[in-house]
C-alpha cells in the first residue's frame, strides 16, 4: 500500500519516471503487485512497449486488469500511436466482462486518427453511441480530424452538423479540424463559412486555423479572401 500511494503521488506530481522507479523497486524487493500498483504504472507508461509489457505481467499473475487499467493501457497506445495494440486491449476488456466508458472509446477513436484510420474512427463513433455512452465533442473532433486529414471534407462537416445535432456543441478545436478539413479537400468557401459561423458563436480562431483559411484561399486562387 505505502508503495502504491507513492507512486500515485509521484504521478500526480507530474513524475511519472520515478513511479517507474518504484515499481522497479517492488519488484527487486519481491513486493507484491496489485492492480492497484499496475493502473499507476500504465498511467505513467510513455510508450506502449511498456503497456504491453505490464499487461503481459498482469496475465503471467492471473491480476484481472479492470476498466481503470484498461482505460491508462489504451491511452497509452494512443500516447504511443499503436492502434492495432489499443484495439487488441479493446477487445480483451470485452471479453473479459467489461464495458469501454466514452473515455476509452475517446482514446481509440485519437489513436485512430493519428493512425489515419479515419473508417476505425468512425466505427469507434458508432460503437460508443451503441453502447449508450453519448459521444461528446472530443469524439466528434476526433472522427473531424481524422476524416478531414484523410481528404473526407463532406463526412467532416456532416460530423460537424452530426455534433451540433447531438448536443455535442462544436468548439474551436471542433471548428479547427472542419476548417483544416476544408483546407485539405480544397474548399475555400466552405472553411471561410465555417470561420463566420465559428465567430458569430464567440469562439475566437486560433493561429493554426487562420493559417488553414488563409492556405484555403490562396491555393484556390481567392489571393483577394486571403
Amino acid at each position: 500500500v505505502t508503495f502504491n500511494t507513492a507512486m500515485s503521488a509521484c504521478l500526480k506530481g507530474g513524475m511519472p519516471d520515478q513511479a517507474l522507479s518504484l515499481l522497479e523497486e517492488m519488484r527487486d524487493m519481491d513486493i507484491p503487485m496489485d492492480v492497484i500498483s499496475y493502473s499507476v504504472a500504465f498511467r505513467a507508461a510513455d510508450s506502449w512497449e511498456l503497456a504491453m509489457q505490464f499487461m503481459s505481467e498482469m496475465d503471467a499473475k492471473s491480476i484481472m486488469a479492470d476498466n481503470i487499467v484498461f482505460g491508462a493501457a489504451i491511452a497509452a497506445c494512443d500516447r504511443g500511436r499503436n492502434l492495432p495494440l489499443a484495439l487488441r486491449f479493446l477487445e480483451k476488456m470485452k471479453l473479459n466482462g467489461l464495458k469501454p466508458d466514452l473515455i476509452i472509446m475517446n482514446s481509440v477513436i485519437s489513436a485512430s486518427d493519428k493512425a489515419d484510420e479515419w473508417q476505425q474512427a468512425l466505427a469507434c463513433l458508432s460503437e460508443a453511441e451503441l453502447l449508450g455512452l453519448h459521444p461528446d465533442i472530443v469524439s466528434f473532433s476526433g472522427c473531424i480530424r481524422a476524416c478531414g486529414r484523410s481528404g473526407h471534407w463532406e463526412r467532416a462537416l456532416q460530423l460537424l452538423e452530426d455534433a451540433r445535432q447531438s448536443y455535442a456543441a462544436p468548439d474551436g478545436i471542433a471548428y479547427s479540424a472542419a476548417i483544416d478539413a476544408c483546407h485539405v479537400g480544397t474548399q475555400w468557401d466552405k472553411a471561410v463559412r465555417l470561420l463566420q459561423v465559428m465567430r458569430a458563436e464567440g469562439i475566437r480562431p486560433d493561429d493554426a486555423t487562420m493559417i488553414s483559411v488563409i492556405m484555403a484561399c490562396r491555393e484556390c486562387e481567392q489571393q483577394e479572401l486571403a
